[in-house]
């Protein structure tokens, strides 16, 4: 996926991603991540680990959100569950 940062955090919210505590931190790392590669900025070492904490706890919890969306909450069938899936995909690389 070929987005910059704000594009990548503007997509985040336009498919309804709501929690501000990860938004927050997930911008903090991508800013951390744009001076190093862009204005050639050296970040310390806990700058380091604190992003990839942020990272690691980014991914965790988005996937437990999105593993409790898709183990059917409310009894659709399998078709119906692949179809909202698909719809999201297809939305989430339309925003690219």
């Amino acid at each position: 996926m070929e987005q910059t940062s704000n594009d990548t955090l503007k997509s985040l919210v336009e498919i309804g991603f709501n929690d501000n505590n990860l938004y927050d931190k997930l911008k903090e790392v991508f800013y951390l991540a744009d001076m190093a590669k862009f204005a050639k900025a050296k970040p310390l070492a806990s700058e380091n680990e604190t992003a990839m904490l942020s990272s690691y706890m980014f991914v965790h919890d988005t996937r437990e959100a999105w593993k409790k969306e898709t183990e059917n909450p409310e009894n659709k069938d399998k078709e119906e569950v692949e179809e909202e899936n698909r719809t999201t995909v297809s939305t989430l690389e339309t925003n690219r």
